[in-house]
């Protein structure tokens, strides 16, 4: 177990940042790729491999032509000090972090947890062990150096002790694997993108359960089960079932509510009935520039159809009631806004309640 009460002296009386240490075997050297977004939508900057000496740098000459980007790793690990500087560049610019594929270890870990916001993929794991450094013969030792200089790290991102030491608690040949409650526990926020293809599968048979257009309770059952494993075209029909009061007692809040996680997950649908329900019944000028955002979003995101048509002529009605100020503002609102992560299976301009995804 490392004496946490001598971290902060070891930093003062070694020169920390000239030291280059191991976080795991090599495998391969990291790769950097940089794939610019277009129309307004965030630069990719991806590393995979091994962090080396001055790998670092290769990302910094990367992230300097990008205001926007996410930055996604799949990674083992690798030298801690790349790491630690790639994640200052991130903290500084702002980026997000996702992992994907086997996930993100050690010193990649260590960089995915500077992330503005944080998103691991289905599937993806991110670990963490104590810093070491191997002899000639290999042979991996806990460093207590690395491991200040990981503290320090961590407490300038903000993190709290507890997670510290769950950080730097596992040694050299195990893993401290971050789960969802971890992440709850030591407030550590990240979202595991846990949607996977039998949400599909379960959302389908709540739209094989309704009745001429109508849910049923077999119906708002597998809703749920989608919606909670984060498939946004679930999260809207069930958002529609609170807001008809359709197989449940009718709650404007939870109809809010999902679909406000559907919209986070860029299903344009959502935008739609946000921007319907939220412009019902309202003279609060704050409430309406939220409605007409989200109309905005949808007119912008829905194909032609219907849902489209209605869309704009939903727009002018509530660009109506407010001023030229608000809705400017609305406007710059929707053209900023970003969802947290882009949904690929898409309810579209079909009827919402009657698309089965194949």
């Amino acid at each position: 177990m490392i004496d946490r009460s001598k971290l902060v002296g070891f930093v003062i009386h070694a020169c920390a940042w000239l030291l280059f240490f191991v976080m795991g075997s090599k495998v391969f050297a990291a790769d950097f790729s940089f794939e610019k977004g277009e129309k307004g939508k965030k630069d990719i900057i991806t590393m995979t491999g091994d962090l080396e000496d001055d790998d670092h740098l290769k990302f910094n000459a990367l992230a300097v032509n990008s205001e926007r980007a996410i930055v996604v790793f799949e990674s083992m690990g690798g030298k801690m000090l790349p790491g630690l500087e790639i994640g200052k560049t991130i903290r500084l610019k702002g980026f997000p972090t996702r992992t994907k594929g086997e996930g993100c270890m050690s010193a990649c870990a260590m960089a995915w947890l500077a992330g503005s916001y944080r998103i691991v993929d289905k599937g993806a794991k991110v670990g963490f062990h104590q810093g070491f450094t191997l002899d000639d013969k290999g042979q991996a030792s806990t460093n207590p150096y690395v491991n200040a200089l990981i503290g320090v790290y961590l407490n300038r991102l903000g993190f709290s002790d507890n997670f510290i030491y769950f950080v730097t608690d596992a040694d050299p040949d195990n893993m401290n694997y971050l789960t969802p409650n971890d992440a709850n526990t030591y407030g550590v926020s990240v979202i595991f993108r846990t949607y996977d293809f039998e949400a599909l599968n379960e959302f389908n048979k709540g739209v094989n359960a309704t009745v001429k257009g109508v849910p049923t309770a077999e119906s708002i059952k597998w809703y749920r089960i989608a919606a909670q494993k984060g498939f946004a075209g679930a999260q809207n029909n069930y958002g529609d079932a609170f807001e008809m009061g359709e197989a449940v007692k009718a709650n404007e809040k939870f109809a809010i509510y999902w679909y406000t996680r559907a919209a986070e997950r860029g299903e344009p649908t959502a935008y739609l009935s946000l921007a319907d329900l939220l412009s019902k019944s309202t003279s609060d000028t704050v409430v309406l520039v939220e409605a007409l955002k989200f109309a905005n979003l949808a007119v912008n995101n829905l194909k032609e159809g219907a849902n489209k048509n209605k869309s704009k002529e939903l727009a002018k009605v509530i660009a109506e009631k407010i001023t030229s100020a608000s809705k400017d503002e609305a406007l710059e609102l929707s053209q900023s806004w970003e969802p947290l992560y882009q949904e690929t299976n898409l309810i579209g301009d079909s009827l919402k309640k009657n698309m089965i995804y194949k």
